[in-house]
């Protein structure tokens, strides 16, 4: 049964005009609810790999101080007569660790500055998809109002 017989034509024009806006806004969200899965999902794949990368630096920072702590048992094992060489390469295991620990605060920092420009990106991402958003139903609107 066509609409307009339960209804008089204007009703059943603003009836037609509403279905048409829903229809034209569920497609939007669709789209949309589509965008935020893809974002979602290249945000948790960049998460991942800051992850692994701050493991790895963890990895790397424990054997050096493994090793670090593996050199000062040596040279504490070194007799009397070695003791200026021992407290030589104690000082330089030492020196290099302390380098060691800082280059992995500083790999630590740039993964955390990293993580904050993924998170700034993926905001600015939303934001042009937002403004594109807008953009189109402006431009539906437009081409609506020419007709």
């Amino acid at each position: 049964m066509p609409f307009g017989k339960f209804f008089p034509s204007p009703l059943s024009d603003l009836a037609v005009q509403v279905a048409g806006a829903s229809a034209e806004t569920y497609s939007l969200a669709s789209q949309t609810e589509s965008e935020l899965r893809q974002q979602r999902g290249e945000t948790d794949m960049t998460a991942t790999a800051v992850t692994q990368m701050t493991a790895l630096i963890s990895e790397v920072a424990g054997r050096v101080q493994h090793t670090a702590e593996e050199a000062t048992t040596a040279n504490a094992l070194a007799d009397d007569g070695d003791r200026v060489a021992a407290s030589s390469r104690e000082a330089a295991a030492e020196e290099q660790a302390h380098v060691a620990e800082d280059i992995a605060r500083q790999v630590t920092c740039i993964a955390v500055t990293t993580d904050s420009n993924v998170s700034k990106a993926d905001l600015n991402m939303q934001r042009g998809r937002d403004l594109e958003c807008a953009a189109n139903g402006l431009r539906a609107l437009v081409e609506r109002f020419n007709r």
